[in-house]
């Protein structure tokens, strides 16, 4: 698979150069490229993303400085601050201080125990990666198991199935949370040089979540593993489990909950405090500078952030965004993005809940398969070129394309949260499939219909 990937990009990219006189064919030819080496995998996905900076200009379709802009495009840097601290998040064990608090206040059965895992971890996940979460969750999940006896050993599937659900689920609720998120913003700033800022994110993205939360939990309980959990003794687990793991806050902690409880306060309520060039971006660059400025108490000589720490970052992320910004650049300038919105058009009476629910669908078998980011930077440029011409707000389309692509629930290479829970011996490739599938199902369903609950009663000021 990966060799054939690996000459069929560019040989795709060959026969539409060479046997297409439309203006468009590089550029039509780079995207085919691109999709074929992100799906083969034959080449690095943060490599392929650097093939516009050669194409493009080559192609003659845009020169070189234009081609670069997208790579230092402003919302490239709002996910940098949200990386470095989430590093310090990480370094610290400030997310492990976090989730046992949470889990302290719950006690019960296993259902209730149940939720208090799922809400833990999409709260986690909001702010930080969720390969992290779910690693750090996996070891307070089966230490909280282990108070049910028996019964909790024969529920690790459903849990660590849930775990990984909800870490995924979690990043859909903050601009930050899930790459796809910031590379809508990102497409949105491009093309209409309007801001999708931090609370215009939350009141979309934080219901849908929490909606998809609920719905997983009693598809869960009460549908996929409903013999499990009727099975299970209704053994209580004391929150002074949870409580007995707990460390004390130590002041290097202290120190990052307060720049990050500031960084949060800025972002609800920056456009109340009505600062001068104050930004989402700048916010977050802002939280992330000061993690490497604050002395750690721990080392007076050192930072709470060090450069050694931020050599761990994940630098090829950014190179993903750039990389999708300039490639839906070049489709923009060539007019292909404009030729397809026509023909979409032009295909007779226009249904668009119908185009949303295809669309929507498409996005969620995609996913399964490809990286998610590399998913929204091929079809959100095409869905907003395709909503422009048939007179649809830009986020109808693309809204719930890029909700839909943060669910990957039915194999273990779908996503990294997947693979962790699957690398347990837990749980089988079937049961994931099985699982997966319903959850994708519920899914679906769920964003098209609070997308159109969202388009209908005008939630956002960007139906422009």
């Amino acid at each position: 698979m990966r060799i054939v990937g690996f000459w069929a990009g560019p040989l795709l990219f060959g026969a539409s150069v060479l046997y297409s006189e439309e203006p468009g064919s590089p550029a039509v030819g780079l995207l085919a490229w691109m999709v074929v080496w992100w799906i083969s995998e034959s080449v690095s996905a943060y490599i392929t993303a650097l093939l516009p900076l050669l194409v493009l200009p080559l192609a003659g379709i845009m020169p070189m400085d234009a081609a670069a802009q997208p790579y230092g495009s402003k919302i490239i840097f709002l996910f940098l601050g949200g990386f470095m601290m989430a590093a310090a998040l990480e370094k610290h064990q400030v997310h492990r201080q976090l989730a046992l608090r949470i889990l302290s206040l719950f006690g019960g059965g296993p259902r209730r125990i149940l939720a208090a895992l799922m809400l833990t971890t999409a709260v986690l996940s909001m702010w930080m990666s969720n390969t992290a979460t779910v690693l750090m969750m996996l070891p307070i999940a089966l230490a909280a198991l282990s108070h049910l006896g028996e019964s909790g050993q024969n529920l690790r599937r459903p849990v660590l199935l849930a775990i990984a659900y909800s870490a995924s689920l979690g990043g859909m609720a903050t601009l930050v949370g899930s790459p796809p998120n910031i590379a809508l913003a990102g497409f949105i700033e491009n093309r209409y040089g309007e801001s999708l800022s931090f609370t215009e994110w939350l009141k979309i993205g934080f219901p849908v979540a929490l909606i998809l939360i609920f719905w997983f939990y009693v598809l869960i309980v009460h549908v996929l593993f409903r013999a499990s959990f009727s099975k299970a003794v209704q053994r209580s687990v004391r929150p002074t489990a949870f409580r007995a793991l707990r460390q004390p806050w130590s002041p290097a902690q202290k120190r990052i909950m307060a720049v990050m409880a500031g960084i949060i306060f800025l972002w609800l309520f920056r456009e109340l405090l009505a600062i001068p060039n104050l930004t989402d971006h700048a916010i977050a660059l802002g939280g992330g500078v000061l993690m490497f400025l604050l002395p750690n108490p721990d080392k007076r000589r050192e930072g709470l952030l060090t450069w050694e720490d931020s050599r761990q970052l994940p630098w090829g992320i950014l190179l993903l965004f750039g990389g999708g910004l300039s490639m839906a650049s070049g489709l923009e300038k060539s007019g292909v993005i404009a030729q397809l919105g026509e023909g979409v058009a032009g295909l007779g009476p226009h249904y668009p809940w119908l185009y949303m629910a295809l669309f929507t669908a498409l996005s969620l078998v995609m996913t399964e398969f490809m990286s998610n980011v590399a998913l929204v930077n091929v079809l959100v440029p095409v869905l907003l070129g395709i909503a422009d011409n048939v007179g649809l707000p830009p986020l109808y389309l693309a809204l719930p394309v890029t909700l839909a692509a943060s669910c990957a629930f039915m194999f273990p290479i779908a996503t990294p949260p997947n693979a962790v829970v699957y690398s347990t011996g837990y749980i089988s490739v079937r049961e994931m499939m099985r699982s997966g599938f319903w959850m994708n199902l519920a899914a679906l369903l769920i964003i098209i219909a609070y997308s159109e609950l969202v388009h209908r009663f005008h939630w956002i000021s960007l139906n422009f």
